[in-house]
C-alpha cells in the first residue's frame, strides 16, 4: 500500500489515485510508493488549513511569545535527541549513507563499492547490486 497523504490531520489516497516511487540515490533502488499529489490535492490542503486558521484551530498567532518560546525549546531537544535518525535520513535522501570507514566519505555507497572493480560501466553497475544485495542495502 502506498504511502498516504495527510490533509486535514488525515491520511488519504492522491484524488486522482496516482503513485510515484521514491527511489533511494545511493543504490538506485526502489524505496516507497507515495501518493502524488494534484491540484484537487492542494485545494483540499488549502482549504483544510484556512478552515483551520478561522475556527481557532490555528492559534499560533494567539499563543505569546513566552509559550510558543517553550513550545520551540521542546522541539529543539526533540531534533537533537535524534539527531542520528535526521542525519541518516538527510544523507540517504541526498545519495549518501554515513560510512565511517569508507574510501571516499563524500561519495554514495554504490560509488566507494565501484571504485576499485574493473570492468565496462554496466559491469560495475551488476557487481555493485550484487554486493549490496548481499548485505540487505537494496
Amino acid at each position: 500500500m502506498p504511502e498516504q497523504l495527510i490533509i486535514a490531520g488525515e491520511r488519504r489516497d492522491a484524488a486522482a489515485g496516482e503513485t510515484f516511487t521514491v527511489i533511494e540515490p545511493a543504490t538506485g533502488a526502489p524505496l516507497a510508493e507515495v501518493a502524488k499529489a494534484g491540484p484537487a490535492d492542494v485545494d483540499a490542503a488549502l482549504a483544510a488549513a484556512t478552515a483551520a486558521f478561522a475556527d481557532g484551530r490555528g492559534s499560533w498567532a494567539r499563543t505569546s511569545a513566552t509559550e510558543r518560546g517553550r513550545v520551540l525549546h521542546r522541539v529543539a531537544e526533540l531534533l537533537r535527541e535524534r539527531e542520528d535518525l535526521f542525519a541518516t535520513t538527510e544523507a540517504r535522501g541526498a545519495g549518501l549513507m554515513f560510512q565511517d570507514f569508507a574510501l571516499f566519505p563524500h561519495l554514495s555507497v554504490f560509488d566507494n563499492v565501484a571504485f576499485g572493480l574493473s570492468g565496462t560501466r554496466t559491469e560495475k553497475r551488476l557487481r555493485v547490486r550484487e554486493l549490496l544485495e548481499k548485505v540487505g542495502l537494496v
